[in-house]
């Protein structure tokens, strides 16, 4: 899509886990701590289409420059 920025992204990136989207393992940042990006995406609404679900969510950092762990990436890859 022109002018997303997550068409930045590189199988480099996503390899990386420096891929800048905002489905990182663990909880989020909601303070009742109940929500899990992982959880939602293998058990939850993602379930269904967990590589596109992954790919859909914002870029929490800039691409490349934020390692972080993430089960979604992989599904991704």
């Amino acid at each position: 899509v022109p002018g997303d920025p997550r068409s930045a992204i590189t199988l480099r990136h996503l390899l990386q886990m420096r891929s800048g989207l905002d489905n990182a393992d663990g909880f989020g940042e909601q303070e009742d701590m109940t929500y899990s990006f992982v959880s939602s995406l293998l058990f939850g609404e993602g379930a269904g289409a967990p590589a596109r679900y992954a790919a859909g969510v914002p870029l929490r950092h800039p691409v490349g420059e934020t390692w972080a762990y993430s089960t979604g990436t992989s599904m991704v890859v």
